[in-house]
This record gives C-alpha cells, structure tokens and sequence, in this order.
C-alpha cells in the first residue's frame, strides 16, 4: 500500500533542511526537544478530548519524527521504512506471545514475558540486564511527575498500593507533618526529602482518582498565570505599584478574578493563611 503523501512530506522536509536557514540550524539534539513539545501537545488536545485538535498535533508529531529521521539520516543513513521494519521487530519479538496465545495473557503476563524478552537482547548484546523488576525503565528526562506515576502505576499491579482514596490522602497528611518536623529541625536535606515525599503521595493519590498529574499541574499553571495577569492588569502593569500592594490588595484582585471564571482556586496566598 503506497503513501504518497508521507512521501511528499520526506521530500519536502529534504528541501527544506537544503534552503531554509532554520533547518539548517537544527541538530539532532534540538530537534529532539522539538519532539518533545509536539509529543505534550498531542498530551494536551488527547486529555482534552478534541478529535479535531488530535489529529492535527498527531501530523505536527509526525513531522516532527520525520525531521528527526532526516537529521539523523545525513550522519547514519537509514531508510524511513527500516524504522518501520525495527518497530514491527521488536514488537513481534516481545508480545509475539500476546497474539499467539489463546486467551491472551493477563496484563501481568504479559508484562513479565515483555522483560524477560527485554533482558534476553540485552544478554545476545553482551549486556548485563540486572535482575527483574517490574517497574519500568524510565530516561533521566522523563518528567519527575510522569517517573512517580508510572512507578506507583506498575507497583500496584501486585498490590502495592493504598486500599482507596482516602487512605493515599491520609498519607499526604503524614508527610505535611513531616514537612514541618524538617522544617523545625532546620536542615535544607531534610526539608528537601520530605517535600519529595509530599509531592510522591500527591502523584499517587491523582492516579488513584484517575488524574494524569502533569495534564493537571499544566491546567493549574495556566489559570494561576491567567489570574496573575489579571493582577498586573489592575495595577496597570506598574511593577512599583504591584510590589507596594499589600497582599490583601493583591488577594482582593485575585478573588475578583476567581469569581469572574467561575473557577476552583489554585493556591493562591493568602494573609489570612497560617501555617497548619
């Protein structure tokens, strides 16, 4: 079956990388991180639900990995389609099982037979795979919030979780008084572990209720920059006159705001907050 259009793209893409300057700026490495903004993107319209939106950050994103194969191509000449064939491979290669077997095996199984087909490669290379584990291999650039989810997420699976909700939010109530107990003692370390912690128990309490936490964070981010702004604005985005407001000043525009959307908060100080 042809694609003629996949090949306009590659071909496209070729001329461009020849005349444009901005192509011809771009490394491996650049362009990778490009990848990476398309690939949240696609996140973002998914999470969403835009069908519209989806299909269009999946052609962004697959122009994207076709730039990068054409980047990579110019220094270890691979065919587009040789990706293709090493994806079906390694596919066939791991979860061959998952077609073959009637009924099809668990998600556990399925799991396991994908590891142990994992480290079998990485011994034919002369690699030393480690002993198993089901949590999975994650790059160091892997969102911080995205490595907990995951590694909650696959320790579950035998059970390694809270029996419910409010049992996983009883546990960020241990580590907030454990916050505090650092933050007593006085040592940065401390204070520094026990916030990890903190942040832990609130990745895992979202995957419990079904929240992708870095999707939420990101939606939080955007409303408290929106509010912000909305701050700036009624101080005519005088910096003087911003930071001579007092913060109930400050609070009252906020809350004018919040009212405004109609929206949950978002944390905002508060000179009627205590510590707690």
């Amino acid at each position: 079956m042809p694609y003629p259009h996949l090949d306009r793209l590659l071909d496209l893409l070729a001329r461009l990388r020849r005349r444009s300057p901005w192509d011809q700026r771009q490394t491996p490495a650049s362009a990778a991180r490009f990848l990476t903004d398309e690939a949240h993107e696609l996140c973002d319209a998914a999470a969403n639900d835009q069908p519209d939106q989806i299909r269009a950050e999946l052609a962004d994103l697959l122009y994207m990995v076709a730039f990068n194969w054409l980047l990579h191509n110019e220094r270890d000449p691979t065919d587009f389609d040789q990706l293709a064939e090493q994806a079906v491979d390694k596919l066939e290669r791991r979860l061959g099982h998952v077609l073959g077997e009637d009924p099809p095996p668990t998600v556990l199984e399925s799991g396991s037979q994908w590891r142990h087909a994992k480290a079998q490669e990485a011994k034919s290379k002369g690699q030393d795979p480690g002993p198993p584990s089901l949590l999975k291999d994650l790059s160091p650039s892997t969102s911080p919030l995205r490595q907990a989810y995951l590694h909650t997420e696959y320790a579950s699976r035998v059970g390694f979780e809270w029996p419910d909700h409010t049992s996983a939010m009883g546990k960020i109530y241990e580590e907030l008084d454990e916050v505090k107990d650092a933050i007593a003692n006085g040592s940065q370390a401390h204070i520094a572990e026990e916030v990890g912690d903190l942040l832990f128990g609130a990745v895992q309490l979202a995957r419990m209720l079904g929240v992708d936490p870095d999707h939420a964070l990101r939606s939080t981010n955007v409303k408290f920059a929106r509010r912000f702004r909305t701050i700036e604005a009624h101080f005519d985005h005088d910096v003087n006159r911003l930071a001579g407001a007092t913060l109930d000043e400050l609070h009252e525009v906020w809350q004018r705001a919040k009212r405004d959307e109609g929206q949950s908060d978002s944390g905002q100080p508060s000179s009627s907050s205590t510590p707690s």
